[in-house]
């Protein structure tokens, strides 16, 4: 969630959930076609909650890429198998 915030405050990425998570691109990291066959788990929405109360954000404002691979060279840090990178 956080990289869906850090993208819409970025100047880069388009300025609202809805355009950022169903942007085309090749740094998409999100399977949209997915989305309308898709029910959040309470896990997913207590992750979304919690992303959108922090009072302290968990990423660095320019970390704007999430994959299972590096997207560019600028990793940010690698979580399980999860990778994100900066801008």
């Amino acid at each position: 969630m956080e990289v869906v915030l850090n993208r819409i405050l970025s100047p880069s990425f388009p300025d609202t959930v809805d355009e950022v998570v169903y942007q085309r691109n090749p740094l998409q990291f999100s399977p949209s076609a997915l989305i309308p066959t898709t029910t959040p788990t309470e896990e997913q929405y207590r992750a979304v909650e919690t992303a959108l109360a922090a009072a302290e954000p968990i990423t660095d404002a320019d970390v704007v890429y999430f994959s299972t691979s590096a997207q560019n060279g600028r990793v940010y840090a690698t979580i399980g198998a999860h990778v994100f990178c900066r801008e």
